[in-house]
Parts: structure tokens; C-alpha cells; sequence
């Protein structure tokens, strides 16, 4: 303007209600005299405030717009780059309007542009996960949720071990809605997870493979083991009746030499007592293996509880059966009682793992017994009882019950416990009158390898896992277990399952209405007023087991035939009255029967054999049963040294009658070979 040339501008001026001010325009002209002097300056203002809005929206837009386009060329660039395949699926054409170059590589099919792409979103998908990805895109539809799936395409995958595999993939999806609030589009990324999968699936296979690998051993320790056993307890059995009949011949017998005679007698009870030692043995042998083989169980979490209906007193009666000869030898007075609350409560028939509970007795009396035997007064009391609530807050609540087990423990309460309106409980005590239990020791008992004192090893033995095993087995079947003692007076062990009624226990295979009576001399049964000797096959590989346990039934009165295997076993059917088919000859060894027709009454059938196992065996005569090539029913009793709950209902799967483990007494056999045979005649 000192020039004399008019000056436009732009300037802000403040306004009471714009912190920002106003924008105007402003146009100053300076005015000269005749001498070229600036005199005054006259000039004019434009409100432009909202020209200059509109400008900056302009400018914002126009930025926006730059950031837009950079963002789209980084997400084209990202998208291209990315192993994460990308698409857009138009709703409601579902036709796909934007993919990645890592959707065509995962789908497995070639490039092509957008407009020339020419199938559906589906057709890169395994058939059989179709539904699941169409019920995903329809709940986005319904919900506007984001939804995440997990489903296998056409194409197949090299794993790391060389072979194919189906791929899978893991995609995530969400909706894109228009200004109603309807879907619009659905945007999905997809992430290939087959290496994921695939390593899932190795891991799950060498999981199963180890389990797998435990399972086969603990099978092979405990044929192993009881096997052998199962000939000494049968030898032991044999010299123990043998020592009997010896010495009541001796007792007939008159002798010139008193000294002779008397010596012949102190050698009979020298060897009797040497036989009760290889049974005790025997038997102190069995319970550390079934401790071991459980405690591998229940590290690897591979026990099962497996409820059945029972009668519960038949538990007391198994316990009778069991200890009252070993408990007679000790002059310890052994009282088995039922609690009042059983007939109360109207206790009869209930749902319980009868071998797990018969554990943990077992574990109670044999500990029981042995505390008690040095004591002037031995007696030992087993009594079972019933609660409509838990008894550790009830009827048992002088019991120091061990803690139940913290969150970091593996042990829980089976999901195959009883449960319901219906559920109680059945809870037994032992007590003694042994030694006791001074207080600081009960706190070390139901531990892993623990005894009460080292003093408890040195003059009792035991290995500690009895207590600690019996404690897993009780709170597996939602109980627990305890303690009350006091030193020099005695103790009592107590526990607790949760059960709930049952109907009586059905064996379709055997009739009711059958009584088994007792043998006296040889093994015969009657049925019909018929007085008939029975017959019984014995399918063992091991030939030792074969041939101690066909002399025991021998000297039994039974007619005893053998078979090395499931195979003989079956051809040997083919002998006897039960084929109704044209006959065929076998290699079986036989007894001094010459008929055509051979005679059989049961068949004990080992469960783990070459050639053919028990198992196949005895559904493979079942299925002869069903093709009316045997006549009847043939009676099989399954032997195994694996008779767990589980094992014990494969055998009744496959066929079996009943069942007895290894190893067994000969008194504990001859009763079920009995009611079998009575059930043949029957059939």
C-alpha cells in the first residue's frame, strides 16, 4: 500500500460465540494527493466464514480420500502378501467379490481375475462340513455375530511324515451392515491349520500308542505273575489235601515203632505248615501286584469304576469266604455283621464296583489280621451300614477321614458313580483289636509308600500302598476313607461309596431255579433224580497250569479234557453231544473215554491264548449257537489273570457265563463248574 497498490488479505476476527473467530475478506485502497501522497486508506471487509468451511471440508475430504486410496493400496499389498486367505461374500447373492491370492492357494485352484471367477464359495470344501459352514453364515445372518469354524477343504495336505492328509482350515467371519442395519457383505479371513492338525493328531495317536503300550504291559505283569502263582496256590492245594488224607491213614494205621509213627506224623504237620506258608505266600504275592498294577492305573488315569447291580450282603458273605480260614489258623475271632440301618433302610440290591470295593476290604481285614495275630485278645469286626447322607457327617463322624483331595490332584469322583434322587450310601468299618495307632502316625497313612512308623516295616512289612490305593478307590466312587485309633486298644477303619437301589442282579444264563448241592468224593451233579459225573474242558496254553489244574479237578471226581488254545476248544465241540452237525475229527488230547459221542458239561475258557484267544473263542461258539450248529447252550466260565470289572464284562460280552481269576482256589472253582453243569443239564 506505501506504494500506492491496493492490498487484499485474510484474517480471523474474534467473535463472542467462535473461539475460532470469523474469516473475512478484507480490501484496503490507499488514497493519494496530487503529489503522489498516501492521504488515507479506505477499504472494505467480506464475511468469507463460510467459504472457508466449505473449503476445509474440501481439503479433509480430499485428504481423507489420499489415505483412503494409500490404504487401500497397503491392504491390496497386504492382502496379496498375506498366507491369510481373504474373501467377501455380497449378500444376498452370496457371490464373492473380493479373494486373495492365499484363498485361491489354500482352496487349491488357479488365479483368475475377479470377473472371470466362476464358482461358488463352497466348492473348495470338504462335502461333509458343507452344513456347518452354511449354519455359520446363517447365524451371521440371524445374530450379526462374529463367527469362528473349523472345517477341511477338497484339497489334501504332505505332512512332515510324507503322507497326505485332508487340509483344515480355521476361518473367522463378520458381518458388514448397510445404514438398515441388514448384512450386506460377510468378510472372512481364513487361516490354513493343517500342520496344526496335523501335529494335534500325531500327539493324539503317540498318546494312545503309550497308553496303549502301559495297558499291554500291566496285561503282560499280571499273566506273567499270576500265572505262575496261580500253579503254586493249585500245587499248595493239592499237597494240603494230600498231607490230610496222609495223615488220616495214619491215624488207621497201627505201629510196631512208636518212634516211626510219631515222626511220620511231626513230618505230615511240618509239611501242612509249610503249605499254609507258600498259600499265605502266594496270596501276600497277589494283593502287591493288584496294588502295583492299580497305583499304574490310576497314575495314567486309565482305572474305570464299573457299577453293576449286587446284593449287598453277598459283600459280607465274598469276606467270610475269603479270611475265615486265615483268620481260624491265627485264633483271631473274625465277626462279618450287617449295621441295623441295612434292614432299616431296606438295603438290598444296590449299584457298586463289587471288585473295587472288595479291594479295599481286602486292603482293611488283611492289615487288620495282621496287626492283631501277636495279641492276647485278637478279634476282628467288619460291619457294613447304610446313610441317607454322607456318613463322614453322620454315623461315622468319630472317623478321621482322610482330606479329600486339593484341585491339583488327579482323582475325582468317576462320572460312572451312581447319581440321583435316589443315591446313598453304603460305608464299612474294620476294627481290631491290635496294636493302635498313636496319634502323630495317622496323620502320615493313606500317603503314597507310607506307613504309620519305620517300626510299622520292620515287624509288619507292606509296601504302604495298600491305604494310599484304598483312599483313590473310595473317593473314585464318591466316598472317602478313615481312621479311629487309639494306642494299645485298637483301631477302626472306615469308608464310604455312593450307590442307589438296583434291580436284582440277571444273569439270562443261568436259571433261578437251579440249587447247587454239595460234592462229596467226585464231582457229580444231579438234575432229574439222574445222578451224572461231569465233564468239564480245560483250553490253557500254559502247560503247566494245564496239567496241575486238570490232576486238581482230577482228584475232584472230574472227567477232565484239555485244549492248548480257542481253536481246539472250538474244534473239540464237534465231538460231543452238542454238534448238530456232520462230525469231524481233532487232535485234542483226550480222557479214557472211547464213545463217539464225548461228553461236556463246561468249558473253562483261558482268556488270553495263542492260536485263538477266549475271548473270539467264546463268541465264535456263540455264533455256532445262532447258525444251529451246536445244539444248546454250551456253559463257558472264563479264567483270566486280568479280572478287572472291565475284563470281567468283556468276557460276559463275548459270551462267557461267569468268570474267576487267577489265581484261584480249587474250593473257589468247584462251585461255579457245579452251577454250570447244572445249567447244561438244565438246557
Amino acid at each position: 500500500m506505501l506504494q500506492g497498490k491496493p492490498v487484499t488479505y485474510q484474517m480471523r476476527w474474534k467473535h463472542p460465540e467462535r473461539p475460532e473467530g470469523r474469516w473475512i475478506l478484507a480490501v484496503c485502497l490507499p488514497v493519494m494527493d496530487d503529489q503522489g501522497k498516501i492521504i488515507s486508506i479506505s477499504g472494505c471487509t467480506t464475511d468469507i466464514d463460510a467459504q472457508k468451511r466449505v473449503e476445509n471440508d474440501a481439503l479433509q475430504a480430499l485428504q481423507a480420500l489420499e489415505r483412503a486410496s494409500a490404504s487401500e493400496q497397503r491392504f491390496q499389498h497386504f492382502s496379496k502378501s498375506s498366507p491369510v486367505a481373504v474373501h467377501i461374500l455380497e449378500i444376498p447373492s452370496r457371490a464373492i467379490s473380493f479373494c486373495n491370492t492365499a484363498w485361491f492357494d489354500m482352496l487349491g485352484i488357479e488365479k483368475v481375475p475377479f470377473d472371470q471367477l466362476d464358482m461358488s464359495w463352497t466348492d473348495g470344501i470338504l462335502e461333509q462340513d458343507l452344513p456347518l459352514l452354511r449354519g455359520s453364515v446363517q447365524k451371521i445372518l440371524t445374530t450379526h455375530e462374529p463367527q469362528t469354524t473349523q472345517f477341511r477343504f477338497r484339497k489334501m495336505f504332505l505332512s512332515g511324515d510324507g503322507h497326505r492328509y485332508q487340509s483344515w482350515g480355521s476361518s473367522q467371519s463378520h458381518a458388514e451392515l448397510d445404514e438398515n442395519g441388514a448384512v450386506k457383505a460377510i468378510m472372512t479371513t481364513t487361516t490354513d491349520i493343517s500342520h496344526l492338525k496335523w501335529a494335534e493328531e500325531v500327539q493324539r495317536s503317540r498318546v494312545e500308542e503309550a497308553l496303549e503300550a502301559k495297558r499291554q504291559n500291566e496285561v503282560f505283569i499280571d499273566m506273567t505273575s499270576q500265572n505262575p502263582l496261580g500253579a503254586v496256590v493249585h500245587c499248595a492245594d493239592a499237597i494240603d489235601e494230600s498231607l490230610i488224607e496222609i495223615k488220616s491213614i495214619l491215624d488207621k494205621l497201627q505201629y510196631s515203632d512208636e518212634k516211626a509213627g510219631k515222626r511220620l506224623r511231626e513230618l505230615v504237620a511240618s509239611s501242612a505248615e509249610a503249605v499254609n506258608i507258600i498259600t499265605s505266600c502266594s496270596s501276600h504275592q497277589k494283593r502287591i501286584v493288584d496294588d502295583l498294577l492299580t497305583l499304574s492305573k490310576l497314575d495314567s488315569n486309565l482305572l474305570q469304576i464299573n457299577q453293576a447291580s449286587v446284593r449287598a450282603k453277598s459283600i459280607l458273605d465274598d469276606m467270610r469266604r475269603i479270611f475265615e480260614i486265615e483268620a481260624g489258623r491265627a485264633e483271631i475271632e473274625l465277626q462279618i455283621q450287617a449295621d441295623p440301618s441295612i434292614k432299616a433302610m431296606n438295603v438290598d440290591n444296590v449299584m457298586l464296583d463289587t471288585g473295587r470295593v472288595h479291594q479295599i476290604l481286602i486292603n482293611l481285614i488283611t492289615n487288620a489280621l495282621k496287626f492283631t495275630k501277636d495279641k492276647p485278645q485278637r478279634r476282628v469286626t467288619i460291619t457294613m451300614g447304610s446313610s441317607e447322607k454322607r456318613p463322614s457327617d453322620g454315623v461315622l463322624a468319630a472317623i478321621d477321614f482322610a482330606l479329600p483331595h486339593t484341585l491339583s490332584d488327579t482323582v475325582r469322583e468317576s462320572e460312572a458313580v451312581a447319581s440321583g434322587p435316589e443315591t446313598f450310601f453304603i460305608w464299612f468299618t474294620v476294627s481290631d483289636s491290635g496294636r493302635g495307632i498313636k496319634p502323630d502316625e495317622k496323620t502320615k497313612l493313606f500317603s503314597r509308600f507310607q506307613q504309620a512308623s519305620p517300626r510299622t516295616y520292620s515287624k509288619y512289612g507292606g509296601s504302604g500302598l495298600g491305604l494310599f490305593i484304598s483312599r483313590e478307590l473310595a473317593e473314585l466312587q464318591g466316598g472317602e476313607i478313615g481312621i479311629a485309633s487309639e494306642l494299645d486298644v485298637g483301631s477302626t477303619f472306615a469308608f464310604f461309596v455312593k450307590t442307589q437301589p438296583a434291580a436284582p442282579p440277571v444273569d439270562l444264563r443261568l436259571k433261578n431255579d437251579l440249587t447247587i448241592r454239595p460234592r462229596s468224593g467226585s464231582a457229580r451233579t444231579s438234575f432229574s433224580n439222574e445222578t451224572v459225573q461231569i465233564h468239564v474242558l480245560v483250553a490253557e496254553d500254559n502247560p503247566t497250569n494245564q496239567k496241575v489244574l486238570k490232576r486238581q479237578l482230577t482228584n475232584k471226581g472230574y472227567i477232565v479234557w484239555t485244549a492248548d488254545n480257542g481253536q481246539e476248544a472250538v474244534d473239540f465241540l464237534r465231538q460231543t453231544r452238542y454238534w448238530n452237525a456232520p462230525s469231524s475229527t481233532s487232535s485234542l488230547s483226550s480222557s479214557p473215554s472211547t464213545a463217539q459221542e464225548k461228553a461236556l458239561h463246561v468249558i473253562l475258557m483261558d482268556t488270553e491264548m495263542p492260536i485263538m484267544d477266549g475271548l473270539t473263542a467264546a463268541r465264535k461258539i456263540r455264533q455256532m449257537q445262532r447258525d444251529g450248529l451246536l445244539k444248546g447252550h454250551v456253559p463257558i466260565l472264563s479264567v483270566s489273570a486280568n479280572a478287572r470289572p472291565e475284563q470281567t464284562s468283556m468276557a460276559m460280552d463275548a459270551g462267557m457265563d461267569d468268570s474267576i481269576s487267577k489265581p484261584f482256589r480249587i474250593a473257589d472253582l468247584t462251585p461255579k463248574i457245579d452251577r454250570l453243569a447244572d445249567m447244561a443239564y438244565a438246557g
